[in-house]
């Protein structure tokens, strides 16, 4: 069984993927990266928001003082307007934005190294 010698297959493959699926692999690299650089906005200004309504931040982590405390760290102390909840959240959307630009620099060599044009990577 053959197929006719009419038959033609178009489609463009570099590194094992047709330009489709490129193109599909950089627009979900990015959307991830984005995603996460937005989430880590959005926690930013709920941190804002209860950081401003004190003249000081109180700022430690639970069962340090207040001295001691660096000014990253969050308190869940019912007293300290900031939570260590708050401050977790933005340490993971931190780790995220660096996992998903670590991601998008992988896709980066990978398409080099497969010869992909650069009007298959948008």
């Amino acid at each position: 069984m053959r197929l006719p010698d009419s038959v033609e297959y178009t489609v463009r493959r570099r590194g094992n993927a047709s330009e489709d699926e490129w193109r599909s692999r950089f627009r979900e690299a990015r959307q991830d990266l984005e995603e996460a650089r937005a989430a880590l906005d959005r926690s930013m200004k709920e941190l804002e928001e209860v950081g401003g309504s004190t003249p000081q931040w109180k700022v430690a982590p639970p069962g340090i003082p207040q001295a001691q405390a660096s000014p990253t760290d969050v308190a869940a102390d019912p007293g300290t307007p900031l939570n260590y909840r708050l401050s977790v959240e933005i340490r993971r959307h931190r780790e995220e934005i660096k996992r998903a630009e670590q991601a998008l620099t992988d896709l980066e060599i990978e398409a080099n190294l497969a010869g992909v044009p650069d009007d298959w990577r948008h």
